[in-house]
């Protein structure tokens, strides 16, 4: 790092610094915390590197354009660092993915200009990543299709032998036929009868749902109407009014949490005493099994620390080679990676920290040490480079990556890793390269590394799993033809079992073909997707290199040191990962073995154990139900402060009449209160007395002053017998009391006279509405609990039925005359059969075209790295080597935690392995000796009953020769049926042959219907296909505080200070934007927009409900269909990826067309007419208002968004 031209790289410098000790801070933390004999020690270089962070951050802000974007895209590094680390799944993929898009968002906000090489930095950083993300993802993506496709594979086996049990079930006998039949049949019914009830359940259940849905709307809507009623006649208090119900309501709630904790915490109580009672002492069958535990333990111990140590010596060439960057040219560069480097060295401290056991000082002091410097370089990156936020950001989603590919490989971690590498490639491609050294070259040579050592790991695993997978169907087509020579020499040497034989032989020839088109398109698929992989790779390492090249080229003096930095981070990375996952792994196996010596001891000192534990989770509950109070005591303080505030000359009636209502709840709390505390009782009973007090001070007041006081106060006492309902047991019973009193409640409001009583009548019908609204919803989810309930009985007894009826099945193993069903059951298991090897191949093809899209990825990542390597050393060659050293010593680092994660996540499945076998071992030795004494005891009870058999042997003999002579007699009427079989099957041919016929005429008929409605159609016009041309106004409640907009509303700019407007809800906070005053859900809806002279901007059409707040996420799913034109000038459609709109020329005026009905938004040069993009597949249901959107950053001469009129509109298809 300190090889740096610290003059033409100072911010590219910086933006190293801050990224490599935001690293080193985050690694310092992990490990302060997961030591446990070096944690002082730890703890002191963490203080001494975050200081020197935050000297580095601050010279980051104070001489770096941006700097809060560079240091929000480390932050992003950083997040997708200990993602990386985390277990890999969907929601870890996803977060990935966010992250990276948001970092390549940042990366491209990141000015070239006065800013060295900041963006290209970022940006290598980024692609870096982002290529070793998805070498892991393509790993652990092989996997996870391997394991699903073994399952798939033990189905089909599964099925292969029930088949074979079906076969040999063909040749036994039994004269229990008949009575089997009547049993199965009766079965059939019972089956038959159950589902009609479960369907009829599921029906009314349905209708149930469908009626509280409707009443809860219809309640919601009368709540809305009367607020509003409410606002107009009393706009002073109308306010005050609300939050004083609001807060009663949130009181309430609390109340019936509160009471239904209680019960809880009883129950819980209870069953832990059960178990605590049922506890017996164990045998010490496991001490051989500890020994080689904590032999394996120890061994992990070792192999952890040579992780270590390995990681250590990383670390003091990385420092090293930091120092040997220049400070004047590539000053900007090496703060880059100095923030990188500590980012990743202080997540992994944090990680060590909270995992270490004996060193957690040494590694807290060191973790406080790295955070100090990592803020200290931060600012620094801040202060001197541009777009520092982006480069920030762009180091944090390199961090939140290498997390994510510390976890377990699988296909969600993948795709959050994907997502965060898009973020990362955006917020890269934001950095600009004036003046910023080569921040961008770097950060792209970052990510473009990770890209690709991602990529080459998940080539590898994809090539290991296809390789199985291919032996293991070649495995099966060579026991196929193995089956199949061995019938067609049974064929040879029998022809009574023929036509049998014939159909086993067709049957396995078909399975053999089925088998030889799956390995065949298996392999195709497998040579598709690794050449797919191959390509990305091969584009991604391109990338790298021209990077590289590039950072050479303009930075000769730092280059060599900033790619050795690099280089060593990424070891240091990778080292990380490895000693992660390892720390898992012996966490886990310690965990184990805690377990089973505790399981050894003695039972007064397990019960002491337990009764400790029950304490604590009281001590939990109290302190959970201590929370909830000052919850409720924070809620009444804010009741009382609106309360005060309420007009007492206008609103003297509804003031008495909320005060009343709420004294009253208080008081019935307190009472509740006073008898369930055991330490409060007398502070309790004082302020009981008091409120009581209030109470009657209160309700006299209003008897004196209100008309019809008695229903005033009958109405509020109603609302607390409502209340203290549904704290108890929620039952039919309840809720009918509910509805009785509701509809009491209801007559005694009407009866309320609005003449000269102020606005009770409304206060009180809201308090009514908002409670039954509340209750509608607390019952719409109970309903659905019990339900499912039911349903769930119903299903089981469906199930015990089913199993029932199969076990009737089974006993006919042991005859002739059950070949027919037999015959039926081996064909239901060949098509099940059938089905699984479709299943199977289906699934085969997903995974190669996952794998197809993963290899294409890797190369376009690869390729994106090499360019970006290119790049950095062509416009910094004098840092850039060095540049890309830090970078790639930081994947080393990620490789290594990697590594160690998965060696910890392997040994905790060896060990849950060897336990589940123990725990087999033993049940089946219990039952083992279960059957043992079984036999015994039918031993003796045989030798009773030999004499009795011998006896009944002759009966028997004679009752065989009576059953022969039933059988011939059997065999004839057989001989009948299937003659009247064959009469039916003639006349069923016949019949077949009529409905034809009859089918031909209908079809004919129904062409012709069909041309009458379409021709009927042509006639008529459907309102949703017209366009409208729609004039539309911005609205000034949504406007960002720096927005102007004209007297008409159609013209808007931006201003350099923020105006004094009312802070709405619904206005824009952070983004420059604002909404049109009309929104839309229906039909066709066309309007246009003149950008002319604008130089950047963004627009479209927004969502309703879409946020506000804060940066925005400009894509479909957070409710945004926009375009962009950057400040490079290129213009985007914002879909879930960006997508280029190739044009000659940007147009100066756009159309907009919103066809709600079909979930389009398409854009046009208004101009010429020509269309430029559509948003398709979408499903409106919400509201849909245009969108504008200003740069952030933007001058006096910058042109203003105008909304001009629309012309004709029938070129519109």
């Amino acid at each position: 790092m300190n090889k740096l031209d610290n003059v033409t790289g100072y911010n590219d410098k910086l933006v190293l610094e801050v990224w490599t000790l935001t690293n080193e801070v985050d690694d310092l933390k992990k490990r302060t915390v997961t030591s446990a004999t070096k944690i002082n020690e730890l703890q002191k270089l963490l203080d001494e590197k975050i200081k020197e962070l935050a000297k580095k951050t601050q010279e980051l802000e104070d001489n770096a354009p941006q700097p809060e974007n560079v240091l929000r895209i480390i932050a992003i590094q950083n997040e997708i660092l200990n993602l990386q680390k985390g277990v890999s799944n969907g929601t870890n993929f996803d977060q990935i993915a966010a992250l990276e898009n948001e970092l390549d968002a940042l990366i491209a906000t990141i000015e070239e200009k006065n800013n060295g090489n900041c963006r290209q930095i970022l940006q290598i950083i980024a692609l870096q990543n982002q290529v070793t993300r998805l070498q892991r993802q393509e790993l652990e993506f092989n996997q996870s299709s391997e394991a699903k496709i073994a399952e798939l594979e033990n189905q089909l086996q599964e099925t292969r032998d029930q088949l074979n049990e079906k076969k040999d079930e063909l040749k036994e006998t039994d004269s229990r036929i008949p009575q089997l039949i009547a049993e199965i049949m009766g079965l059939r019914n019972k089956l038959t009868e159950l589902e009609r009830t479960l369907s009829e359940l599921k029906r009314r259940s349905a209708d149930k749902m469908e009626d509280l849905q409707s009443l809860l709307k219809q309640k919601s809507k009368q709540l809305e109407e009367n607020t509003t009623q409410l606002r107009a006649v009393d706009a002073k208090n109308a306010e005050q009014i609300l939050k004083i119900i609001e807060l009663q309501k949130q009181v309430n709630e609390i109340r019936i949490e509160v009471s239904k904790g209680k019960d809880e915490t009883a129950s819980e109580i209870s069953a832990l005493q059960e178990q605590l009672e049922a506890r017996e002492e164990e045998s010490a069958r496991c001490q051989a099994q500890n020994k080689d535990l904590e032999k394996r333990l120890g061994d992990k111990d070792a192999q952890c620390s040579g992780l270590q140590d390995r990681y250590d010596n990383l670390q003091d060439k990385l420092g090293s080679a930091m120092n040997k960057l220049d400070n004047v040219t590539g000053y900007n560069d090496k703060l880059v990676l100095e923030v990188w480097t500590l980012t990743n060295e202080v997540d992994d401290l944090k990680k060590r920290t909270v995992t270490s056991a004996t060193k957690i000082n040494e590694l807290q002091k060191l973790l406080d040490e790295k955070i100090k410097e990592l803020a200290k370089k931060t600012q620094e990156l801040e202060d001197n480079a541009p777009q520092p936020e982006n480069v920030l950001r762009i180091i944090a989603i390199q961090n939140e990556i290498l997390n994510l590919q510390k976890g377990v490989s699988n296909g969600t971690n993948f795709d959050q890793i994907a997502a965060l590498e898009n973020e990362l490639d955006a917020l890269i491609a934001t950095i600009e390269e004036k003046n910023n050294g080569n921040c961008r070259q770097i950060l792209q040579i970052i990510a473009l590394q990770n890209q690709v050592t991602r990529l080459q790991r998940q080539e590898l695993e994809f090539n290991q799993s296809s390789e199985a997978k291919i032996a293991e169907l070649e495995n099966q087509l060579q026991e196929t033809r193995d089956q199949l020579n061995e019938k067609k020499d049974e064929l040879k040497e029998t022809d009574s079992r023929i036509p049998q034989l014939i159909a086993e032989i067709m049957g396995l020839r078909n399975k053999l073909t089925e088998l030889e088109r799956t390995l065949s398109e298996l392999k195709r698929r497998s040579a598709d997707k690794m050449e797919d992989l191959q390509s990305l790779l091969k584009q991604k390492s391109k990338q790298l290199e021209e990077n590289t090249t590039q950072l050479r080229a303009v930075d000769a003096k730092n280059a060599e040191q900033i790619l050795k930095i690099i280089e060593l981070q990424k070891q240091m990375n990778e080292i990380r990962i490895e000693v992660s996952k390892g720390k898992d792994e012996t966490a886990s196996e310690i965990s184990a073995l805690q377990e089973q010596l505790e399981a050894r001891e003695e039972e007064s000192a397990r019960c002491q154990a337990q009764n400790k534990d029950l304490e604590k989770r009281l001590g939990d509950k109290d302190a959970q139900c201590s929370g909830l109070q000052d919850r409720y005591d924070n809620l009444q303080d804010k009741l009382g402060s609106a309360m005060n505030k309420l007009d007492n000359v206008t609103g003297y009636n509804d003031k008495l009449v909320l005060e009343v209502w709420t004294l009253t709840n208080e008081v019935d709390d307190l009472k509740k209160r006073t008898v369930t505390s055991a330490t409060k009782i007398n502070e309790l009973q004082k302020l009981l007395d008091e409120k009581i007090k209030e109470l009657a001070k209160k309700t006299q007041e209003l008897e004196d002053n209100a008309p019809q006081p008695e229903n005033v106060l009958r109405i509020i006492a109603i609302q607390n017998e409502i209340l203290n309902l549904q704290k108890g047991v929620s039952n039919g019973t309840n809720f009918d009391q509910i509805a009785a009193l509701e509809n009491e409640l209801d007559a005694l409001i009407a009866t309320i006279e609005e003449k000269n009583n102020g606005n009770c009548r409304q206060i009180l019908q809201i308090i009514a509405l908002q409670n039954q609204v509340t209750r509608l919803q607390r019952q719409e989810l109970e309903f659905n609990q019990s339900s499912e309930a039911k349903i769930a009985e119903l299903e089981n007894q469906l199930q015990e039925t089913r199993d029932q009826l199969n076990e009737k099945k089974d006993e006919l193993k042991e005859t002739d005359s059950r070949i027919p069903q037999l015959i039926a059951e081996i064909m239901g298991l060949r098509n099940k059969l059938t089905e699984l090897e479709r299943t199977l191949s289906e699934l085969k093809r997903r995974s190669a075209d996952k794998m197809e899209d993963l290899q294409s990825l890797l190369k376009q990542k690869s390729k994106q790295l090499e360019e970006n390597t290119t790049q950095l050393r062509a416009v910094d060659a004098k840092n850039a080597e060095q540049i890309l050293k830090i970078i790639e010593l930081h994947e080393q680092m990620k490789a290594i935690q990697t590594e160690a994660s998965k060696a910890k996540d392997k040994s905790a499945s060896e060990i849950s392995g060897l336990q589940e076998q123990l725990k087999a071992k033993e049940k089946l030795n219990a039952r083992l000796d279960s059957k043992n004494r079984e036999l015994e005891k039918f031993q003796k009870e045989m030798k009773m009953e030999c004499d009795e058999i011998q006896h009944r042997c002759k009966e028997v003999q004679l009752q065989t020769d009576q059953n022969q002579e039933d059988l011939l007699k059997m065999q004839q009427q057989l001989r009948e049926k299937e003659a009247a079989f064959n009469r039916l099957q003639q006349q069923l041919r016949d019949s077949k042959d009529d409905n034809a016929r009859l089918q031909e005429r209908n079809k004919s008929l129904q062409e012709e219907n069909d041309k009458l409605k379409m021709n009927l159609q042509d006639l008529v016009v459907d309102p949703e296909t017209v366009v409208h041309s729609t004039k539309v106004a911005f609205d000034p409640d949504t406007a960002h505080p720096k927005i102007i907009l004209s007297a008409d509303e159609t013209v808007m700019s931006v201003a350099q200070q923020r105006q004094n407007v009312p802070n709405d809800p619904g206005r824009y906070d952070l983004s420059l934007a604002a909404l049109g005053k009309t929104g839309f859900n229906r039909g066709r809806n066309y309007w246009e927009v003149e950008v002319a002279g604008k130089t950047c901007y963004n627009i479209g059409v927004a969502r309703g409900s879409a946020n506000r707040k804060g940066q925005l996420k400009l894509k479909p799913a957070e409710g945004y269909w926009t375009i962009i034109l950057t400040k490079q000038g290129v213009l985007k459609a914002l879909a879930a990826r960006p997508l280029d709109i190739q044009l000659p020329a940007v147009p100066q005026k756009f159309g907009i067309l919103l066809d709600y009905k079909k979930g389009e938004v398409s854009f046009y040069n208004a101009d010429t007419r020509s269309l430029l993009h559509t948003f398709t597949g979408n499903r409106f249901t919400d509201k849909l208002y245009p969108f504008f959107n200003a740069c952030l950053e933007t001058n006096d001469e910058d042109a203003p968004i105008v909304l001009t009129r629309v012309g004709s509109v029938s070129w519109i298809d």
